[in-house]
Parts: C-alpha cells; sequence; structure tokens
C-alpha cells in the first residue's frame, strides 16, 4: 500500500465551547457538509458536531484536493468524571470508499500523547477536533470517521462524514495514454496547494502527481515538457518553452510504481498584480509522441 501525505492532528479540549463559526484560526463552518454527518451509538452525549474548511472552498459538497479540513464535535458530556479525570477513548478512520482502502486508523487514546487519563480541570463538558490535510489525496470518495469510546460503560458514540476530493476545478487536464492522479499548484514558500483561481505574487509549482503511461526501459523514461504562459487580457505570452528536457535531460527515473512526478515553477512578480493568465503545461512520450498529457490551470494575480 502506498503511504499518502496525510498530515493529521486530533486532540481533546476542555474549557470553553467551540461555537463561532469563523474561528481564530480561520476555519469557516460549511453547513452543507456539516448536514451530512451521521450520529450512530450512546456513549456520549454532545450540542453541536460540525465540518469546516480553512479558508472558504468555493466548490460546495466537495472538497479540493489540498485543502484543510476540521472535524468538531462540541458540548460532549458523559464522559465519567472520576477525581478530575476523564475516561473517555478517541480515534479516527478515513477511508477510500471507493477503493476500500483505509488512509488512516489512529489508535484508541486519550490525546496525541496516546494517554489514557486527561485530567477535566472541573469542567462537566470538552470539545474534540480532528484536523486532516488533503495534501496528495486522490480525487475520489471518502468516508471520515470520529470515534469516541466510553470505557466504564463500554459503549462508543460515531461520528461520521461522506464526502468527496476533486481535483482544483480551475485546473483542466486532456490526456492520450498518459495520465496522472492529480494536478495541483504548490505554493513553494508555505507549502499549501492552491484550491481557486487566484495566486499571489510569489513561487509557486505546478505538479503532475503519480504520472504514468510512458515506455519504460529498466524503470527509465524519455519524456518532454513544454510551458506556455499568457496574459489573457493582452495575449502577451509572458513564457514560451518548447521543450524543456533535451538530450540527456529527457531520461528521467521512474518510482517503484513506474511513475514520475514533473513540476515546473513559476515565480510572479509585483508588476503582475490583476493580470489574468493562463498556464499551459503538455508532457508527452518521447518514445511515442503521441502519448501525451496537457493540463490548463487559469487563474488571476492577487497582492
Amino acid at each position: 500500500m502506498k503511504l499518502l501525505n496525510i498530515l493529521i492532528a486530533s486532540f481533546i479540549s476542555f474549557g470553553p465551547l467551540f461555537s463561532q463559526t469563523i474561528d481564530d484560526d480561520g476555519y469557516i463552518e460549511i453547513p452543507a457538509l456539516t448536514d451530512q454527518i451521521k450520529v450512530h451509538g450512546d456513549a456520549i452525549t454532545y450540542e453541536d458536531a460540525t465540518i469546516k474548511l480553512f479558508k472558504h472552498d468555493p466548490y460546495p459538497g466537495s472538497i479540493v484536493a489540498g485543502s484543510w479540513m476540521r472535524f468538531e464535535i462540541s458540548g460532549i458530556e458523559d464522559v465519567h468524571i472520576f477525581d478530575g479525570y476523564s475516561f473517555m477513548l478517541t480515534r479516527m478512520i478515513i477511508t477510500n470508499t471507493d477503493t476500500k482502502e483505509m488512509l488512516l486508523e489512529t489508535p484508541w487514546s486519550t490525546d496525541d500523547d496516546d494517554e489514557t487519563l486527561i485530567k477535566s480541570n472541573g469542567s462537566t463538558k470538552t470539545y474534540h477536533k480532528g484536523k486532516l490535510k488533503t495534501n496528495d489525496v486522490a480525487p475520489g470518495n471518502y468516508e471520515w470517521k470520529m470515534e469516541f469510546g466510553n470505557l466504564c460503560e463500554q459503549t462508543k458514540t460515531s461520528f461520521s462524514l461522506k464526502f468527496k476530493i476533486i481535483q482544483n476545478p480551475t485546473i483542466t487536464t486532456v490526456s492520450n495514454k498518459l495520465s496522472c492522479d492529480l494536478a495541483y499548484i504548490l505554493n513553494k514558500e508555505h507549502k499549501y496547494y492552491i484550491t481557486s483561481d487566484s495566486l499571489a505574487t510569489g513561487k509557486h509549482a505546478f505538479v503532475m502527481k503519480n504520472l504514468k503511461g510512458f515506455v519504460s526501459e529498466d524503470n527509465v523514461v524519455k519524456i518532454g515538457m513544454s510551458v506556455k504562459l499568457t496574459d489573457e487580457d493582452t495575449k502577451e505570452v509572458i513564457i514560451n518553452k518548447d521543450d524543456l528536457f533535451v538530450g540527456a535531460d529527457a531520461f528521467n527515473e521512474t518510482d517503484e510504481d513506474g511513475t514520475i512526478n514533473p513540476n515546473y515553477t513559476i515565480d510572479i512578480g509585483s508588476r503582475d498584480k490583476g493580470k489574468n493568465c493562463v498556464l499551459t503545461i503538455k508532457v508527452w512520450d518521447k518514445h511515442k509522441p503521441e502519448n501525451a498529457i496537457t493540463s490548463e490551470y487559469k487563474f488571476r494575480i492577487i497582492k
């Protein structure tokens, strides 16, 4: 099983209940996703369960790959406080419902340190947050479960959300024989995915994740790559490179699964603010030039 680069955090907090729609960390509740949460079991009672995204995802009902998600349950009670300690365990499970592959299953624990007891500080209510960064997660259908186990009563409550991850819709891809799991834009400085059609100044990498379909000889493929960046309003060609890989540079060693991850970095300067641009990247097999894949990203340069 290929491990995915998913950053997960899960913790329980005691004290003031989280009730704001927009929190201090910049997460915003997405009601269309919150409404899809299913609850089963009677280990705990609770006041609210919500799904939030960092900043606002403009594609309701779907999650753009690279988005930061948060699954929150607040006002949790019935956790059997004894001598200042809570006897409640939690875990997270994330499954690809298309392939049935389990991407994550954390062990039952009370916090990230995997202790068995957590002090309640005199509070009778708790809240729980599960975080997920969907970096490198391939488009598809998924289920996220947050489970709570009551040690005293041997009962369980499960909160589950089914959701769909999609490629940034402003990136379109046309292919013949070649295919990739995901095409995305990565901010080079802060290492986050661009999930909209707005691009800030700075360095950004266009990446084709797990590109495959090449003629391979001893895990070596011969590729070509062209790049074109155009001002959509003036039709000015800002970048125009017919083939980045010539001579020996065209030969690339594949990963064990026969894939490569070609990328190209563009540097957007402050003088380009306000421009509407189109970035077009084509990769082809030099053994069979008709085997190719082309991705196009339309965006507006901001700040």
